[in-house]
């Protein structure tokens, strides 16, 4: 089920994922022992889907809720959780709270970065380069967010190819902070 509602949720059929994610937290949440990173991994797809459509404090909510219950706090890197993290740090950013934001980036980033092979292997640690970057661009600090956004594009281009989506996302982004 987890596994259809991230599928659903990149084809856009937005109220189906929905569905479908719901329905797979609910079976974990009856057998939860050792299922703390599907549910990290679940709770986080649903937040980004919230947060795609327009509910960022939704999934602000729900990840807060759920980061709680998982122990963020007694242990800000807990493999298991980077998603979680990940996705939270996308929904404080589009709610406009860099802080909060730049704190659960920085720590989904250190647990993606100690799981990379490579300091500039891992799309995981290219996607959080990206929002820290934007991070940092929001906050007018487009100087900080440029090698940021090259490591990422170094990161994307080893992990998915020169020519992914995400690798010509980064592109975008960087040659948009720079022509600006």
């Amino acid at each position: 089920l987890r596994i259809s509602g991230a599928i659903e949720a990149e084809l856009a059929a937005t109220e189906s994922a929905r569905q479908l994610l719901e329905r797979a937290i609910a079976l974990m949440l009856q057998h939860p022992s050792g299922r703390v990173g599907a549910l990290a991994q679940a709770h986080g797809l649903l937040a980004d889907l919230d947060t795609r459509t327009g509910r960022p404090d939704a999934a602000r909510r729900r990840l807060e809720a759920f980061l709680a219950s998982a122990g963020y706090h007694q242990e800000r890197t807990k493999a298991v959780l980077q998603p979680a993290l990940a996705s939270a740090a996308r929904a404080l950013l589009a709610l406009g709270d860099l802080p909060g934001a730049e704190r659960y980036a920085g720590d989904a980033l250190a647990i993606a970065e100690k799981s990379a092979r490579g300091p500039d292997s891992s799309a995981d640690v290219g996607e959080l380069l990206t929002v820290l970057a934007q991070l940092k661009a929001a906050s007018h600090q487009q100087a900080e967010a440029i090698p940021l956004l090259e490591r990422a594009i170094r990161c994307f281009t080893n992990a998915l190819g020169a020519d992914a989506r995400p690798t010509n996302d980064a592109r975008d982004l960087l040659r948009a902070m720079t022509v600006g």
